[in-house]
């Protein structure tokens, strides 16, 4: 820039793709060969324009800029191997985390409540919380649940339909499916901790703790960096569908 003897310049057919704003003091050649067309920064969409288009860009960004780092990822996977879950506990460490949970909570209800049928419960409790097929079949009481009906479903109400055998995984997926219920129904949850039974008491310590980091259900919401989501572990992967 400081060079003033230099008046002509041929920068043609030199593969540049990216000009900063270092470039604004090729304004002041006699004669300056580029080719625009080879820009991808400034954008092409700016470039196609010549170079008027591109000098007046870059001086907007000389005159008010903030670098910006920005990429792309994809996620390949099997349907309920994690993909939807792991973006949106990604998407749970940024400011934006506790409207995310509303949201998807939501559209959980939502889906959950007006598509939802005795298969669907039978697909999520089987392969998700059980990991036992077969298991909600031995529930006799959950004949003809629906998704509506379930999401009214007090502690009690889920000990009663899926508790009863009183076996390790029953016990694991009254536990799963109670936190998961306390997620999409808090109100439903307070009248739970004081109608449960008490050989079931000791899931309350670890349901509550779960979420109250998840959005402060007792307390103040905890900054996004704090937000808990285990408890999406247990979400039915058919909300994504």
């Amino acid at each position: 820039e400081s060079n003033s003897t230099v008046t002509t310049v041929d920068m043609e057919f030199n593969e540049i793709a990216s000009v900063g704003i270092e470039f604004l003091s090729t304004r002041r050649l006699d004669r300056f060969e580029f080719d625009w067309d080879n820009l991808v920064w400034p954008p092409p969409s700016v470039a196609k324009f010549g170079p008027a288009a591109v000098y007046a860009f870059l001086e907007a960004v000389k005159e008010k800029s903030t670098p910006l780092a920005r990429s792309r990822a994809m996620f390949v996977g099997a349907g309920g191997s994690g993909k939807t879950t792991l973006k949106t506990a990604l998407l749970l460490r940024g400011g934006n985390a506790h409207a995310i949970l509303r949201h998807l909570r939501q559209e959980m209800r939502e889906r959950i409540e007006f598509k939802w049928d005795e298969q669907s419960l039978r697909e999520w409790v089987d392969t998700d919380l059980a990991r036992e097929p077969g298991f909600f079949d031995q529930c006799r009481l959950g004949k003809g649940l629906t998704g509506k009906r379930w999401l009214t479903y007090t502690l009690h109400d889920v000990i009663d339909v899926f508790g009863r055998s009183a076996t390790e995984t029953a016990r694991g997926v009254v536990s799963k499916m109670t936190a998961v219920l306390c997620f999409l129904n808090p109100d439903a949850f307070r009248k739970t901790i004081t109608a449960s039974p008490a050989s079931w008491t000791w899931l309350l310590d670890t349901i509550v703790e779960s979420l109250d980091r998840v959005d402060g259900l007792f307390g103040s919401e905890p900054p996004p960096a704090e937000i808990d989501y285990g408890v999406l572990l247990n979400l039915p992967h058919v909300w994504t569908e």
